[in-house]
């Protein structure tokens, strides 16, 4: 005689069966991609430092990308408590910037192609808020970096959006001390790419946190969490139902 135990147990091995070949021909589980987006959200977040010299803010109107008239500097970013669980696969992420101004076009040359180099703040760092003890070009940057040449040059109050810049988010989440949960504070920094040549080279005139804040630079970035391989799958199944069947 077939006890009820012994179908419900066939039914529950059967079933994982059925699963485990969907796993492993790769039907059943699907990466889940999510979409999602931080600003700069306090006056001390976005900052120029000259690259060479003293010259520092943290509470300028805008933002000069990369050089405010004659002076290079490096824009630093600071987004807070990014939620990109570690892991992830950073597909896509940009900053979008706001126009300010476009009153340099002529006078400074501004309107001529911007070449800027992007990177991030290593996970070594302390990707603090900015200070004049704490400037962007003090801060230590990771492998990855992205070139963004644009000769694009937008009106006031239009968007000006960055290259991809996933390579330096992979790098920052592939961190072992990137947080399993709830993501961590990202630092990026944009400056004249030293390989850019002679020019001439204009700048784009940003709108910052203290300029506008609802306009402030924004971080967009689309990533994908991959399932557990398979293998895992099948493991933890078959452990679950030994479990079972001890009962």
């Amino acid at each position: 005689m077939v006890r009820d135990t012994d179908i419900s147990n066939r039914i529950f091995f059967g079933a994982i069966i059925l699963l485990s070949s969907l796993l492993l021909s790769g039907q059943a589980i699907a990466a889940t991609v999510f979409v999602d987006s931080v600003r700069v959200s306090t006056s001390s977040d976005d900052a120029e430092s000259a690259v060479t010299g003293s010259a520092y803010t943290h509470a300028s109107s805008d933002l000069e990308l990369p050089r405010d008239n004659s002076v290079q500097q490096v824009i630093g970013l600071r987004f807070q408590a990014v939620p990109i669980p570690k892991g992830a696969i950073v597909t896509d992420a940009r900053i979008v910037f706001e126009i300010d101004s476009t009153a340099k076009e002529v006078i400074e040359g501004y309107g001529a192609p911007i070449d800027l180099l992007i990177a991030g703040e290593s996970m070594l760092g302390s990707r603090e808020t900015f200070s004049a003890g704490n400037q962007p070009r003090d801060r230590p940057l990771t492998t990855a970096m992205v070139d963004w040449e644009t000769a694009d040059y937008p009106a006031v109050n239009e968007l000006l959006t960055t290259a991809n810049i996933s390579l330096i988010l992979n790098e920052l989440v592939s961190d072992p001390s990137w947080p399993t949960i709830g993501g961590t504070d990202i630092v990026l920094l944009l400056d004249q790419d030293p390989l850019a040549g002679v020019g001439p080279f204009g700048s784009r005139e940003v709108e910052s946190w203290d300029g506008e804040s609802t306009a402030a630079p924004l971080l967009t970035f689309t990533y994908r969490v991959v399932p557990l391989p398979p293998a895992m799958i099948l493991m933890a199944s078959g452990l679950f139902g030994l479990l079972l069947r001890r009962r």
